[in-house]
């Protein structure tokens, strides 16, 4: 049965960014069960080891583990904290792994078939030179 919630009345977050391990999610998400289900209502933040998590932020979270769950039928080991106010930022572009991944496959047909490198890809119609790319496919690689 769905139950009735109030919304976070002041959210409030001071996080910088950074990872946040399995274990130091999964006490974050048991501190919000036993926050909401005492008080019916969603927390303003919740405090963990990177600074105060606002609402929205673990809205965000939970919905990327839920994501990352159904896809790989496994809780990631770590969940990477990206600041509510980038979030929110309308001029914030986000490139999943999965468009990088598509944009490997790309390339690497490119290269196959033209024996170089392009000049650049266009990715959400964002101009990307090979450098830029690079660090995007090492990035990528290394959250694997």
């Amino acid at each position: 049965m769905l139950e009735n919630f109030s919304a976070a009345a002041n959210p409030y977050e001071s996080i910088t960014g950074g990872n946040l391990l399995y274990n130091d999610y999964l006490s974050l998400i048991n501190d919000v069960i036993s926050f909401m289900d005492a008080n019916r209502t969603a927390p303003n933040f919740k405090n963990t080891i990177r600074g105060a998590i606002s609402y929205q932020s673990l809205v965000y979270i939970n919905a990327q583990l839920l994501v990352s769950a159904n896809k790989n039928n496994i809780l990631p080991e770590y969940i990477t904290l990206v600041p509510w106010s980038i979030v929110q930022n309308t001029s914030t572009t986000f490139i999943s792994m999965d468009l990088i991944n598509s944009m490997a496959f790309y390339l690497k047909n490119y290269v196959i078939t033209n024996h170089a490198l392009p000049n650049n890809l266009n990715i959400l119609g964002f101009i990307i030179n090979m450098p830029q790319f690079l660090m995007l496919e090492i990035v990528s690689l290394k959250k694997h």
